[in-house]
């Protein structure tokens, strides 16, 4: 889902990952960054069509 608040929208996106490349997945604290990629990871790992898969996330909290 991508969400375009200008037109009041959330719209269901596709992702294919062999066709579109690398996802960047960003927020502030709370926004649901760890829900989606747990979310995008378990489907990666039990859809049937999926060869090998990866998932790597990092996060860059401020200090202080």
């Amino acid at each position: 889902m991508a969400d375009d608040p200008a037109h009041q929208d959330q719209p269901t996106v596709f992702y294919e990952p062999d066709q579109d490349g690398n996802m960047a997945i960003y927020g502030t604290g709370g926004s649901g960054k760890s829900a989606a990629l747990r979310g995008i990871a378990i489907a990666a790992a039990v859809t049937r069509a999926a060869g090998r898969s990866m998932s790597t996330a990092s996060t860059a909290a401020p200090r202080g």
